[in-house]
């Protein structure tokens, strides 16, 4: 009997513990690419349209390489409204519309913080 609560104990441990970092990884690529569409932001505001192509670029490789394993834990709808929103302001700068842009960047840093709140440890998404 007493190996059955040891195990079970250990078990709860090893998934609270993975919930935990797995939250804290989400909070962390969450902040990531919000602070990604304020980098958008700048420069797409300041009409540095080649720069910020480069610079989308590299963002959109980084969220592809990122996806797999984040796509395990969270649900698809929340990380395709992301990818939307860096096609969005893709669009927006190979046009040079900065009205575009800056939906774009709004779509995309609110997506990117409906990652975490939607994914995080709290009581509220526990229950």
């Amino acid at each position: 009997m007493r190996t059955n609560w040891v195990i079970t104990l250990a078990l709860l441990a090893v998934v609270l513990g993975g919930s935990i970092w797995l939250s804290q990884r989400t909070e962390a690529v969450s902040q990531h690419f919000a602070d990604a569409a304020e980098e958008m932001r700048t420069l797409t505001q300041a009409q540095e349209w080649d720069a910020a192509a480069l610079q989308l670029r590299a963002f959109q490789q980084e969220w592809k390489d990122t996806l797999p394993w984040l796509q395990m834990q969270l649900n698809h709808e929340d990380a395709d409204d992301l990818t939307l929103a860096m096609r969005t302001l893709e669009a927006g700068i190979l046009t040079r519309n900065a009205p575009m842009c800056a939906l774009g960047c709004a779509q995309m840093e609110e997506s990117a913080r409906h990652l975490y709140h939607r994914d995080a440890f709290t009581w509220a998404n526990i229950l």
